[in-house]
Parts: C-alpha cells; structure tokens; sequence
C-alpha cells in the first residue's frame, strides 16, 4: 500500500497481549485501522462483518479465534462445539465469497 507516495507495509492482523487485532477491510483504502477482538464471538463478528475479507485470512481469523476462546475459558470448560460451529460458519462464508 502507498501512503504519501511511498509503500508501506499493512499487517492484516496482529496478535498482542492476548487481543487479536485484525486490519478493518471495510475501511480501506482510505483508513488504515484496525479492530480489537477479546473473546471468539468478538472474532465472529468481525467475520461476518466482512472486517477480514480472504478465503486464507478468514482460516487465520477462526483459528485466532478459536485460540481466544480457549485462553479465555482458562479453569473453565470450553464450549468447544459452539465454537467449532463458529470455524465452520467462517469456512461456509469463506466458500461463498
């Protein structure tokens, strides 16, 4: 990406502290910013929003999230079937982009 005519390199997402930050899709090319994402449902939305556009991104995103989701879930159980459900729908929007 140029910026001020010279290239810069964009990350798409970023992993910091335990907080996924993924580069909003929906506000290029004009903004650069980026959306913070704390927990798996976070990560979802961020989805289904079209924050995190790509077939190759959206796998990375899920899996991010799934990784969130069980950090968070430290002592207790993981509600694992929800959120293979959540890796499924972002595979299933993946396909149908």
């Amino acid at each position: 990406m140029k910026k001020g005519g010279k290239l810069i390199m964009v990350e798409t997402m970023r992993w910091e502290d335990e907080t996924l930050f993924l580069l909003d899709q929906t506000k290029l090319p004009h903004v650069i910013t980026y959306l913070s994402c704390q927990d798996y449902p976070d990560v979802k939305k961020a989805i289904q929003k079209l924050v995190v556009r790509g077939a190759p991104a959206i796998g990375a995103a899920a899996a991010y999230g799934l990784a969130l989701g069980m950090l968070k879930s430290r002592g207790v159980k993981f509600n694992a079937p929800t959120a293979q459900e959540f890796y499924h729908q972002a595979q299933t929007i993946a396909w149908e982009l």
